[in-house]
């Protein structure tokens, strides 16, 4: 790892409280004038670290991502978060198909990808995702889950979780889930998920499973087409501490992805049961009316068609009437 990374590893460790550039010096075994370009070369990448000789520097609370501020706030106090390798980007196409291309490196450690902007961000259905920088969390989570196919649906299920409790614990904002991967604050959609898998087709089974996460954290002036159906956080937040706390939540249940506390927590946070709905298939036009009565254990969405007959929906979209 490099001076500047071990430097701003240091001074997120220490957020808002100066660090003496002796200190810092001995802690990494290089000497106090390489501290000092580091500390500059930080700066002129936009970090606001105010101090300087004599009196330590400290990294002041600004909003910038970085694997450091995130793996800072992931390991916290206590250390014992689960393994996770942690990748930052200022800018990239899109953190899943980063994934993907990490995917062929096959690695061992569950990844984390992170952007601040993405120009060919995309969601379900090949829709574009708008991902302006400055404004938004872009993130993938890149997994080689030990079980099969037919359970991927349950790491969507999951990831819905674990934003809207990070959400609620990092901004104290309560959030909504609508079936199956939109999150939802005040009415509008705020985070979309798109869950794709990574076949082995030799076995036919998972080779990887890629989570791609994004969220509208402050305001960016929305595009036309959206700008009545988007809705952002809001608030003074961190958004390293934003991705820490999704990736807290979810690591741990990716690892026990059947434990019934997931879907239960699910359930309170879904708002769709109890709602008519109009479902639309993939692959068609045809839209169907129905009533939306619970979520099933697998995730899926339990519907009372207007015929009197349901069915538990595993995919396929649904629009409701807020």
């Amino acid at each position: 790892m490099s001076t500047r990374n071990e430097v701003l590893k240091l001074l997120e460790s220490h957020r808002g409280e100066p660090v003496s550039g002796g200190f810092m010096a001995n802690k990494l075994g290089v000497s106090r004038n390489s501290v000092w370009k580091a500390v500059k070369k930080l700066r002129e990448e936009g970090y606001s670290i105010t101090g300087g000789s004599g009196v330590g520097y400290a990294l002041e609370d600004d909003d910038i991502l970085s694997a450091e501020g995130i793996a800072s706030c992931y390991s916290g106090a206590d250390g014992d978060s689960p393994e996770l390798e942690i990748a930052c980007h200022q800018s990239i196409d899109s953190t899943n198909k980063e994934a993907k291309r990490l995917a062929l490196g096959d690695p061992k450690t569950p990844l984390l990808i992170v952007a601040d902007e993405q120009t060919g961000g995309s969601g379900r259905n090949g829709r574009s995702f708008w991902s302006p920088p400055g404004s938004g969390l872009y993130m993938s989570f890149l997994l080689r889950p030990d079980f099969d196919l037919g359970k991927a649906q349950l790491l969507t299920t999951a990831a819905s979780v674990a934003v809207c409790e990070a959400v609620r614990e990092v901004a104290g904002k309560d959030c909504g889930i609508k079936w199956v991967n939109d999150v939802y604050l005040d009415g509008k959609k705020i985070c979309g998920i798109l869950t794709e898998a990574v076949t082995d087709f030799e076995s036919g089974g998972i080779q990887f499973v890629i989570v791609g996460i994004g969220i509208n954290c402050h305001p960016a002036g929305f595009p036309d087409d959206i700008k009545d159906r988007a809705g952002f956080i809001g608030g003074d937040f961190s958004r390293n501490a934003l991705a820490a706390g999704i990736a807290k939540s979810f690591i741990p249940m990716t690892q026990d992805i059947e434990n019934k506390s997931i879907i239960e927590r699910y359930r309170d946070l879904s708002f769709v049961p109890g709602h008519d709905v109009t479902i639309t298939r993939i692959g068609s036009d045809k839209k169907t009316r129905a009533h939306a009565k619970g979520i099933a254990d697998n995730g899926g969405l339990i519907v009372e068609y207007e015929d009197g007959t349901t069915s538990v929906l595993t995919s396929g979209e649904i629009s409701i009437r807020l």
